[in-house]
């Protein structure tokens, strides 16, 4: 599972932006809580043989390139969105 700092990628210069793009997963979740993410990501953590799963902060997709690169490249490819 890869894990974000929040914070650090929260851009809107264009190319930089696309440091957060993930590789694909089954399951993708993305939210703009940082309690979602700590929550899910400890609980993940217990769960043994279970799918992959990336954990997206959307507020790291802030600018029209970036959403369609990660529609593209990771998004495209899970099950569970």
């Amino acid at each position: 599972m890869h894990l974000i700092n929040n914070k650090s990628f929260i851009t809107n210069n264009g190319s930089d932006s696309l440091e957060n793009i993930q590789s694909p997963a089954d399951i993708i979740f993305l939210t703009s809580a940082d309690t979602e993410i700590t929550l899910l990501s400890k609980s993940l953590r217990k769960i043994k043989d279970r799918p992959s799963v990336r954990i997206q902060n959307i507020l790291n997709l802030s600018d029209d390139n970036t959403v369609d690169t990660y529609i593209k490249k990771t998004l495209s490819k899970a099950k569970i969105v």
